[in-house]
């Protein structure tokens, strides 16, 4: 987990590399630039947060979808859920996609602790989550994963949009960091 945010901080120092190169700044190149150090601040945050929790390591590692996008669940009429779309598949701890999950929610919720707190309390019905994992969901909810996902498909090219929908996807997710921050802090007195 540490090894795997320490990598993602590389990218985000090696695409300010590119961007900084580029004589001629895109739209892009100059907002990214605008947000980086910030984001790259935030992640080390993350990675010293991950090592402090004792050293310990979660051993139970389980299959994750990784895109636990509303597109990708389906309620079937026998009132079972069914998941789609299993080419983002890893294997993880269990909290990986609970914090993907918890991400997006907050973005369709106004970035408010009840919304955590409505998913960690069911989660916890049915799972409950040891103090451990609560740290390292904190953890990885921490590390900026929007700003990161987005930088990394505009500076390698992983998707074919247009350079307008790659600007407009930049601003919205940097406009994310004082809502995370706030709804962060609450979770920190809440769940810790």
């Amino acid at each position: 987990m540490v090894e795997r945010l320490l990598n993602r901080i590389k990218d985000l120092e090696k695409f300010k590399e590119i961007a900084n190169m580029h004589y001629y700044k895109t739209e892009f190149d100059k907002i990214f630039l605008e947000n980086v150090d910030i984001n790259i601040e935030k992640s080390k945050e993350a990675v010293d947060y991950l090592k402090g929790t004792q050293g310990r390591h979660i051993k139970d590692y389980v299959f994750c979808h990784h895109d636990l996008a509303h597109h990708n669940v389906l309620m079937g009429n026998d009132d079972n859920v069914y998941f789609l779309d299993f080419d983002l598949c890893i294997l993880d701890t269990r909290v990986h996609d609970l914090a993907n999950f918890i991400n997006k929610a907050l973005k369709d919720n106004a970035f408010t602790i009840e919304t955590i707190n409505i998913i960690l309390d069911n989660y916890n019905k049915i799972s409950k989550l040891t103090k451990e994992e609560i740290n390292i969901l904190y953890a990885y909810l921490l590390f900026p994963k929007d700003f990161y996902d987005i930088s990394r498909d505009y500076y390698l090219r992983t998707k074919r949009w247009d350079e307008d929908e790659y600007v407009e996807k930049l601003i919205r997710k940097a406009a994310y960091k004082d809502d995370k921050d706030r709804v962060l802090k609450s979770f920190k007195k809440i769940w810790l």
